[in-house]
């Protein structure tokens, strides 16, 4: 009981400064160098570790989201759709593209590899 009630007082303390979080992300975010990561008001409340998120991981998360959006779409649109996006990755940088989307579309990626067989 006397945890619960240190873990509630500690989540208030956290509720109480997260106004000045806020304030201290704007102003870090609006005076960061060239090459600095943007932080998040999360970033600057007591106890809290954000979960950082490699470039590649950040890119997956972007294409799951962006073909979560697609809805009643035939196969061969989807096909075209899955070109561009490796198009697009790979001018962002990624060289591995076409892994990455296999590695998030497991069973996509094994019906294409039949079809090519």
């Amino acid at each position: 009981m006397f945890n619960a009630l240190l873990d509630r007082r500690w989540e208030k303390f956290r509720r109480d400064c997260f106004p000045t979080a806020l304030l201290l992300a704007q102003r870090f975010n609006q005076k960061r160098g060239e090459g600095v990561e943007p932080r998040t008001p999360f970033s600057f409340l007591p106890g809290y570790e954000p979960k950082e998120m490699s470039r590649r991981e950040q890119a997956q998360h972007n294409v799951k989201v962006y073909f979560s959006t697609l809805r009643d779409v035939d196969e061969e649109t989807a096909a075209k759709v899955r070109l561009r996006v490796i198009a697009n990755l790979k001018k962002a940088g990624h060289e591995d593209a076409e892994e990455m989307i296999d590695e998030i579309f497991v069973a996509w990626a094994k019906k294409l590899k039949e079809k090519k067989n």
